[in-house]
């Protein structure tokens, strides 16, 4: 795999009269610099033995490490002389990618996946590979002892704007012959008996966790079946994105986000349906506009957002991103975390995290502004830590991307965002029956209708009656919403006035420009102040 290394222009003594240009490097001239680094070289050992500054050989370093990062888990296909395997490496996920932080629920998403994939190979005589090791010492041993002749990692990047493909058909296996790796070599290489558990990797539940997703592209198809029957209801009453303009926090998840994430579901094979689904109905005439499937285009946004761009789920060095005065309060932040905070909407969804792996986007965007701009005041990067650990479908461009947004720090017309989410009414618009929060906080679950939202304001009497008392059995609030938001506004707009220029992003250029891409209703924008 790594390209022969020529001398080094210092060990011989010379120095090196120009400095190399990273784009006129080869990716495997790059595969080679990891690797180098792998065998715990220095930046200013590669960066010498290369003709390249430090700051090159750091960029390379971080461009694979996002790469694996946005593309993970990684299957790869390698050519041997006389037959094909799919391999599967998950040293990539655990190591490089800094998933032994991830919780259950994501990792056994993950195992489901595999799972599968090992089916439908074994279906045609062979099955997935899983290794666990050094994947360059791996792909070494396969070099050598299989005749590993090509090994293939694809990243497509488009520059021109238009429809994407329509997907590949599935692969004709007719002619292609498996062939085995010898119980001496599977002992070498670490090949693992059978897809690995959770448990046997050393992940394990936190809080009895019950995710409702299954991974693998079996379980991805039938849920796209029951999403296009969403759509279609939908297009025939008129509207579209019924995920966001009707969203519905008791139901069975709808979102494909998981399976997209994983690769369970090909990106442009979800495109391509829901399109079919509007074609058909409309007897062939195309959408209005690109919103059919603006949460994809979103997506794809924050890909090239995040291009080239080794801070992107920073504050500190990211170009696009403003330099906020954040608070430190770890008992604020932990309060949170844990679903302590006293409101009992904002704590509903982040104990559905925790033991779920998955939230509504109505959800995630209310908790990531209660975290930051709207009351608490604390840093977006401490929640998307949180979100990349327990979301089963937690993308770094994406992740980042959202938090960003949500806490004014990017992808807005510098801090100018005056309304912030209320916790209370925002829960209450959303979903006013309060049957979401009394399956997740089952403290309050007795409580009358009336003060299911606001359970400070019940009076003692009905507090002991339902055996809750708060501030002992549910916490108190922690912040008072109506002040700190009105604080939080005003450092919001003394930080506004101080800037000299905007970021230099991308951004709607008013409110109008987001309602009309996102073609939500009116109805959409009053859960706010």
């Amino acid at each position: 795999m790594a390209s022969k290394r020529s001398a080094s222009p210092r060990a011989s003594g010379k120095e090196p009269k120009h400095q190399r240009p990273l784009q006129l490097m080869s990716t495997e001239e790059k595969i080679d610099v990891i690797v180098m680094l792998r065998e715990r070289r220095s930046h200013g050992e590669v960066a010498a033995h290369y003709c390249m500054t430090e700051s090159a050989v750091a960029c390379i370093e971080t461009e694979y490490e996002q790469a694996f990062t946005r593309f993970a888990p990684v299957t790869i296909q390698i050519t041997f002389q006389n037959f094909v395997s799919a391999l599967y490496f998950y040293y990539l996920y655990f190591q490089l990618l800094g998933t032994k932080v991830a919780a259950y629920n994501r990792i056994r998403f993950l195992t489901d996946a595999l799972g599968d994939l090992d089916s439908y190979f074994r279906k045609q005589g062979s099955q997935l590979h899983v290794f666990k090791g050094d994947p360059v010492e791996i792909f070494r041993m396969l070099h050598k002892n299989c005749g590993m002749s090509r090994l293939t990692f694809e990243q497509h990047v488009s520059s021109l704007l238009g429809l994407p493909p329509r997907p590949s058909p599935y692969p004709d296996w007719t002619d292609v012959f498996f062939g085995e790796i010898t119980d001496g070599l599977a002992g070498k290489l670490g090949l693992c008996p059978k897809i690995p558990t959770p448990e046997e990797l050393g992940f394990f539940q936190e809080c009895d966790e019950a995710c409702p997703y299954v991974g693998g592209e079996t379980a991805a198809l039938k849920h796209l079946e029951e999403r296009l029957r969403v759509e279609e209801d939908a297009f025939r009453d008129g509207y579209i994105l019924p995920n966001q303009v009707n969203p519905d926090i008791l139901g069975p998840p709808m979102s494909m986000s998981a399976a997209l994430r994983f690769g369970c579901l090909s990106v442009r094979k979800f495109f391509w349906e829901v399109q079919e689904v509007y074609f058909k109905l409309h007897k062939g005439l195309p959408p209005p506009s690109h919103s059919l499937t603006a949460q994809l285009i979103w997506r794809e946004f924050f890909y090239c957002m995040s291009a080239k761009n080794p801070k992107y789920d920073k504050m500190k060095g990211n170009p696009i991103c403003i330099d906020i005065p954040w608070y430190e309060d770890e008992e604020h932040f932990n309060a949170w975390k844990d679903g302590r905070t006293g409101y009992p909407f904002i704590d509903a969804s982040m104990r559905q995290l925790r033991k779920e792996g998955w939230i509504h986007h109505v959800c995630r965007t209310a908790v990531a502004c209660f975290l930051t701009r709207g009351d608490l005041w604390i840093s977006w990067e401490k929640g998307l830590q949180v979100f990349l650990k327990y979301l089963i479908d937690a993308d770094w461009s994406v992740s980042a991307g959202n938090w960003m947004w949500v806490s004014s720090s990017a992808f807005e017309r510098q801090l100018d965002c005056s309304t912030c989410i209320c916790p209370v009414n925002y829960g209450r618009r959303v979903e006013p029956t309060g049957d979401y929060i009394r399956r997740y906080v089952p403290e309050i679950a007795n409580f009358p209708q009336e003060y299911i939202f606001e359970p400070w304001l019940a009076p003692l009497a009905i507090q002991k009656k339902y055996n809750c008392i708060i501030g002992k059995d549910y916490p108190e609030r922690v912040v008072i919403h109506e002040v700190v938001s009105k604080e939080n506004r005003k450092m919001m707009e003394n930080i506004s006035q101080r800037m000299k220029e905007a970021p230099p992003h991308c951004c709607p250029s008013n409110v109008k420009e987001t309602r009309l891409f996102l073609r939500l209703p009116q109805s959409c924008f009053h859960n706010v102040l």
